[in-house]
This record gives C-alpha cells, sequence and structure tokens, in this order.
C-alpha cells in the first residue's frame, strides 16, 4: 500500500503551478508520484523518528498506551494574594496568572494522546484527516495570555551554586542533597512540595522585600506546572526563576512555552510504555 495521503500533500500543493495540459490529467500524475516512493516508508521523514514513533503500533494493529499528563496539581497550588499583583503587571504576565491561578480547565488525556500519535516531528504539525494542523504563536497568546513580544528567553545555564543563586531570589535555600550512596536525582531542581512548605501563604504583616520573594515564588511555581512542566512532574528547575530576577525586563514567554511545548511533543511521540507522559503546555493543544 502505498502512502497515498504524503501523495494527496504534494498534489495540493505543486499542481497549481503546472501548466494546464497537465491540471487535465491528475490521475496520471499522482501514478507517476506513487511509482518514485517505496511502499514500506514514509518518503522525505526522518528515519530515526520513523522506527521510534507511536504511530508504529497502530500499523502493527497494537494500542499505544494512554499518555499521562504533566501539568497543574490543584495540591501543589500557592494561594494567590493581590499584593502580587504590581510585580506580575511589571512583568506583563498578570493576565496569564489570573487565567491559571485557580483549577486549570479539565484535559482529556485520551484525546490529547491520540493527537500526538498523529504528530510528525519534522514539520511540528498534527496530520489529520482534514489536513494539516499546529500551533501558532497567535494560539498561545490567545489561550494564556503570555506576552509574544519581547527578549527571547534563552541563554547559558550555569549549574554550579544554583542553590545560592535560589536563595537570593525567594530568600530561602534549597537544602543540599545528603545521601553519600546515590547520586541526586534532582541536581538543579526543587520539590513542589519544597516550595508550597515554604510559600504556601504570603504573611499578611510582611514587608514588601518579603512580599515581592513570595511574589516571585508564587510566579515560579505556576510557570513551571502550566507551562513548562517536565517528565518528573514533582520538581520545578531553578533556571525558569532566573528571568523572574528583574520585573521591568520582557521576555517573550509565549515564544518559550511553544518551543518547550514541541519539545515535549517530539519525545511523547516515541514513547510507547504504559508510564510515558507528555509535559509543556499541554492546554494550548
Amino acid at each position: 500500500m502505498y502512502n497515498l495521503g504524503f501523495v494527496h500533500i504534494i498534489r495540493i500543493r505543486f499542481m497549481p503551478r503546472f501548466s494546464s495540459y497537465y491540471s487535465k490529467r491528475p490521475v496520471r500524475i499522482l501514478f507517476i508520484l506513487c511509482r518514485m516512493f517505496r511502499p514500506d516508508q514514509y518518503p522525505g521523514l526522518d528515519e530515526y523518528y520513523e522506527q521510534k514513533h507511536r504511530a508504529v503500533l497502530v500499523e502493527r494493529g497494537e494500542v499505544p498506551p494512554l499518555l499521562r499528563l504533566r501539568g497543574h496539581n490543584p495540591n501543589e497550588t500557592l494561594v494567590y494574594d493581590p499584593r502580587y499583583e504590581p510585580y506580575f503587571r511589571r512583568m506583563d504576565l498578570l493576565q496569564f496568572v489570573l487565567n491559571f491561578k485557580g483549577t486549570p480547565p479539565w484535559l482529556n488525556a485520551m484525546a490529547l494522546t491520540a493527537l500526538t500519535d498523529r504528530l510528525r516531528p519534522e514539520t511540528h504539525s498534527f496530520h489529520l484527516p482534514l489536513g494539516e494542523m499546529s500551533i501558532t504563536l497567535e494560539d498561545i497568546a490567545m489561550i494564556t495570555g503570555l506576552p509574544i513580544e519581547g527578549r527571547a528567553l534563552t541563554g547559558k545555564v550555569r549549574a554550579t551554586g544554583w542553590r545560592q543563586r535560589v536563595a537570593a531570589l525567594v530568600g530561602v535555600e534549597p537544602e543540599p542533597w545528603t545521601d553519600e550512596t546515590r547520586k541526586d536525582p534532582r541536581p538543579s531542581s526543587v520539590l513542589f512540595s519544597w516550595i508550597q512548605r515554604h510559600f504556601h501563604r504570603c504573611p499578611k504583616d510582611a514587608s514588601p522585600l518579603v512580599v515581592e520573594r513570595f511574589a516571585r515564588a508564587y510566579l515560579w511555581n505556576l510557570l513551571t506546572q502550566v507551562v513548562f512542566p517536565d517528565g518528573t512532574g514533582d520538581t520545578t528547575s531553578w533556571m525558569f526563576l532566573d528571568p523572574l530576577r528583574d520585573w521591568d525586563v520582557k521576555w517573550s514567554w509565549g515564544s518559550a512555552a511553544l518551543a518547550f511545548l514541541h519539545r515535549q511533543l517530539d519525545g511523547a511521540c516515541m514513547r510507547s510504555k504504559p508510564t510515558s507522559c507528555l509535559g509543556g503546555f499541554v492546554w494550548a493543544l
């Protein structure tokens, strides 16, 4: 059986450029294109993904396991305080916080798993019966309220001394790893439970400095649970705290959210174990 879906895309894309002579004979053109490709491969696609993609299980008649969605955990939500709003407004993140500060919308794991099974990582698009679909920056901005203009959220991350840098920004230093028998599984991350324990609620009589630290911890927790959750599901990386150092710096958080989601999708479409998960901003899907 030939990959008629791929031939159909070529026909739509290139036939308008042909002369009127060929435009009246689409059957002949499709026949020539089909003969060019091997029936056991998808032409023009990366063999690495082709061998490991979850869709291979479907072709074998198997059912891929359901993906576990990483995201907002209501049990690890910090108490929102209106005193945080001036800081969030300065960074153009107030709308995002107001959208997701409570219980987030319900997620359909079965539908998102089916969507991931139809992802082509080479083009970062979903191949559906009605055609190709992808997520745009405009989608991210409309759904999340994250700014898509500003500085690129990129740079070098130095793990050395990260605990001291966390303490400088939120006022509490994460405990060092003390088990000498095994390696630290979270060399540059802290547990969400650690943030919950230290920053669950800002004291009413807190000084402006303390309120600012609690606001930074609140935003750090929300961003890494909603926008940048990784495969662990229980930790937050300190590197997403560092951009919150200066409230007046305008970062393109929406661009980073889209790039991170595509990276998570690229990995998830090749996971076929019962414990397989999908991170990133899954609500955009």
